[in-house]
């Protein structure tokens, strides 16, 4: 079925003079502003959480820990993203001076949401490797206690590690650190309904 509605393009200057002046945040992708929907508490926790340990794992090295109130821009995707956590060592790379938009993370955290699954998985996933600096894209389950970590190859490509159980760690190679499942999934009762 094809729809009559025009798709309005905007460069990535005007999607930022217009996230500038916004009132809830939004993506940016080949030309198109995509609103992001409101989080759940248990997204919202299992981002803190990942932030906070990281945090406290990297303290006092090369490596900081960012939320999800900073930009990572891909240019050769056209696209911008909010990601749940990222981590980037040895000093941001900024896309201007107004200090909102990175291009150089080492490690990227997405916590899924229904509506943003595939999406995370998929088109996301795409643009994102396409950044040289990434070696691990880190995909956390919010409904069960799971996460993926897909691994850059020396040789290009990318790997898929699986851990899972809230008695098992998982490893962020790029960062040599390792973190109990249990630490990320504080406060989330995968029991309740």
């Amino acid at each position: 079925m094809e729809s009559s509605e025009k798709v309005l393009k905007y460069s990535f200057e005007e999607y930022l003079e217009m996230e500038e002046q916004a009132e809830y945040k939004s993506e940016f992708y080949q030309g198109e502003i995509w609103a992001m929907s409101g989080g759940t508490r248990d997204h919202s926790l299992i981002g803190t959480n990942i932030s906070r340990v990281l945090g406290n794992e990297l303290m006092n090295g090369p490596c900081l820990v960012f939320g999800s109130d900073l930009l990572v821009r891909v240019g050769e995707a056209d696209a911008s993203f909010y990601p749940d956590c990222m981590v980037i060592c040895g000093g941001e790379d900024y896309t201007s001076e107004k200090k909102n938009t990175v291009r150089n993370p080492k490690l990227i955290v997405e916590v899924l949401s229904d509506s943003t699954a595939a999406w995370d998985r998929g088109g996301k996933f795409r643009a994102y490797e396409l950044l040289a600096s990434l070696q691990e894209y880190v995909i956390v389950e919010q409904k069960e206690p799971q996460v993926d970590v897909y691994r850059r190859r020396p040789s290009g490509g990318w790997t898929l590690d699986r851990y899972a159980g809230l008695s098992g760690q998982v490893e962020f190679q790029s960062l040599n650190v390792a973190v109990p499942l249990a630490q990320l999934y504080y406060g989330i009762n995968f029991g309740e309904a």
